[in-house]
């Protein structure tokens, strides 16, 4: 495992690759053999100190359906999808964030995760801000189920909600990953802010069309407000899906902390990459700009966290209307 004693830097220069794949079939290994080998060949072109792969990446976005049998593509840590991905990050000498439909130690429990690699291929540990407790994963926290979308989303057929937001040290820099609808909740990135990330990692695979439209301004905004890089990778073009039909957004995305879009893929197709090189040295522009962390005042955020902050969204106070009681009010 990774050491956590990493060299982080607040100047020079980060390269970053996103890899926009395309549509999966139902051939895992098919699938994972030819995104490994589109990456491949763009890093023997051109080199990157992060390449970061959308969610879903080798896998067809099978939530559009409610089959037991799909608990089967579920992969442990150490299972072929992550060595392939090791294997990768070594040959390449690049770190990698990769996805992965992770199947815990516990039996029957499953989750939509992001493994973070070294240049050797190691798994990088994070640890979450608060609790320092380390984990060898992030696992997606906002888990959706949209009855409204076409085809409709029922991710909690699946999946497990994770426990936190770890922070992962790289070379020369601290990264914390967010997964499709996670990017959606402010308080996910203002805690990975205060917990000193530097880079926010975007994995994500919507294919609604007004989901499209709010996407990169989405994560220009939470970039600006909390001071940071936001690189967002997704899956692009169309999918069928036993005989769902889903056409994947694509403009992918890497937006600096002043909230300007430095590189951008295009909107609806796949397999592309999209090449950026970060100035880190923006960090520290950025803080001295706005003064949103200075300014904070979180003795008065407390309700966040009171029992009526959930109960009283709707209806009179008191009265509970919880996320469970609303599917529909979900979104990917």
């Amino acid at each position: 495992m990774a050491r956590m004693n990493a060299t982080v830097s607040t100047c020079g220069s980060y390269r970053i690759l996103l890899v926009q794949s395309g549509p999966c079939g139902e051939d895992v290994a098919e699938n994972l053999e030819r995104i490994l080998g589109f990456a491949g060949a763009a890093l023997d072109e051109n080199p990157a100190d992060l390449v970061v792969f959308p969610e879903f990446g080798t896998l067809p976005y099978f939530c559009v359906v409610e089959d037991p049998d799909l608990f089967g593509w579920a992969e442990p840590l150490d299972g072929p999808t992550v060595r392939a991905f090791s294997k990768f990050a070594r040959e390449h000498r690049t770190q990698v964030v990769a996805p992965l439909f992770e199947r815990a130690g516990v039996r029957g429990v499953f989750y939509d995760s992001a493994v973070v690699l070294d240049r050797e291929g190691n798994i990088v540990p994070g640890r979450i801000p608060g609790s320092g407790r380390s984990v060898r994963a992030y696992r997606k926290v906002h888990i959706s189920s949209h009855f409204d979308y076409h085809p409709t989303i029922n991710e909690k057929y699946y999946l497990r909600s994770g426990s936190g937001f770890p922070i992962f040290m790289l070379d020369r820099m601290r990264c914390g990953c967010l997964i499709c609808y996670d990017r959606s909740f402010p308080e996910a990135w203002r805690i990975l802010a205060l917990g000193g990330a530097q880079v926010v990692v975007v994995m994500s695979a919507p294919y609604v069309q007004r989901r499209a439209e709010s996407f990169v301004y989405e994560l220009q905004t939470a970039s600006m407000q909390n001071g940071l890089f936001c690189v967002a990778s997704n899956k692009g073009g169309v999918e069928n899906f036993r005989g769902r039909r889903m056409h994947f957004i694509g403009s992918s995305c890497v937006v600096d902390p002043f909230g300007k879009v430095v590189a951008q893929g295009p909107p609806g197709e796949g397999p592309c990459v999209v090449r950026a090189e970060i100035d880190l040295s923006l960090l520290e522009a950025s803080a001295r700009s706005y003064h949103y962390m200075r300014d904070r005042r979180p003795d008065l955020y407390t309700y966040l966290l009171s029992e009526g902050a959930t109960d009283e969204i709707e209806g009179e106070p008191g009265t509970s209307k919880r996320q469970d009681d609303h599917p529909n009010e979900c979104a990917i």
